[in-house]
């Protein structure tokens, strides 16, 4: 009796640690559906559909539906109705997704317009909307017409004309440009340079050297005339105060003499100042030979007076410097005449009392 019940007592316990075990796979397979059912990504969806639409002037990109991953075991009944029903919420979503899309589009172009549109908002094409299409017809048809015919362009047969001259005009302008160009790059050679310093003067630059020298020798004519006539006035004054027992004392010849020295030197200075005022005009030969003078053995406008030699005076030049010369002797001649016909007595005086 005692082993018949012993193997009794151990088939009902593998049958119920077997009933056991097949709830505890039913409860873990009844968890494994409900988990199955839970879908976060559909929650998701559902908040983003449900916000507030904002408007824009952008159209968002179309959404297409795409299928639902399906799981590796979709044998099952529960499986299959998890997959139709994940397809009918992903199709259900993207409907949504594009219909707010387009509801933010409309919002924003039936919102965010302004108001008294004129001709300069065309400059800034992002900033319309289409409610605003009317204001943009009345500007393009209204008013850009009327500019537009108030810029129409009279007599275009004339006006082509008028380019084509300009035109040739230009071309013309253009070879020019050429040509002086070449000229600027001729005178800043160095060669050119030296050549142009070595070149006589031009007919122009000779006619003001010879009427610069003119002027000087006019200018030393009359300062021998004013000379010879203060000369002649200090010995009258000095002649006068010494007749009339004045306290000031007469100049002495010595002095006179002096002095006239020191006016000969002071227009000798002159004329040296003339002689650097000549060197001076001679460096601007380099402006006067351009390539449209002529070379100085073949022209005559290039080359230099044949009254004149190396000494650069001609004859009539040196005939009014003798003649200056002489005239200034002569002065001295008639000072000492006038002296010693007044009786200017000779006395001491400093040396440095020159008058």
């Amino acid at each position: 009796m005692v082993p018949s019940q012993s193997t009794f007592k151990t088939s009902v316990d593998q049958e119920q640690l077997q009933e056991q075990r097949r709830l505890e796979a039913r409860a873990r397979k009844e968890a494994e559906e409900t988990r199955s059912l839970v879908d976060d990504e559909d929650e998701r969806m559902q908040r983003y559909l449900n916000e507030d639409i904002e408007g824009t002037r952008t159209l968002d990109e179309f959404i297409a539906h795409s299928d639902v991953n399906r799981p590796e075991s979709a044998d099952s009944i529960p499986a299959q109705v998890e997959i139709l029903y994940r397809d009918i919420n992903s199709m259900i979503d993207t409907l949504g997704v594009n219909a707010k899309a387009l509801k933010s589009f409309i919002k924003g172009h039936t919102e965010q317009y302004k108001e008294d549109r004129g001709k300069e908002d065309l400059e800034v094409q992002e900033g319309w909307c289409l409610d605003e299409i009317d204001a943009l017809s009345y500007i393009i048809e209204k008013e850009l017409g009327r500019e537009l015919e108030m810029g129409r362009i009279q007599d275009p047969a004339r006006k082509l004309e008028t380019c084509e001259e300009l035109q040739k005009d230009l071309v013309k302008l253009r070879q020019k440009h050429e040509e002086i160009k070449k000229i600027v790059a001729s005178h800043t050679h160095p060669d050119h340079i030296a050549g142009a310093r070595a070149q006589p003067l031009n007919a122009e630059q000779a006619a003001q050297q010879s009427d610069l020298r003119r002027d000087y020798l006019e200018f030393q004519k009359l300062l021998s005339e004013a000379e010879e006539a203060l000369t002649v006035l200090r010995a009258k004054v000095a002649s006068q105060s010494t007749s009339g027992n004045s306290k000031t004392a007469a100049p002495t010849v010595e002095a006179i003499m002096r002095t006239i020295a020191k006016m000969t030197s002071m227009a000798e200075k002159r004329s040296g100042d003339v002689d650097v005022l000549e060197g001076q005009m001679r460096k601007l030969r380099r402006m006067g030979g351009s390539a449209f003078m002529m070379s100085g053995s073949g022209s005559v406008m290039g080359s230099p007076s044949p009254r004149k030699k190396i000494s650069g005076y001609s004859r009539d030049e040196k005939s009014i410097l003798s003649e200056k010369a002489k005239k200034q002797m002569k002065v001295r001649e008639k000072l000492r005449k006038v002296v010693t016909q007044a009786g200017v007595s000779v006395s001491a005086m400093p040396e440095n009392d020159d008058y």
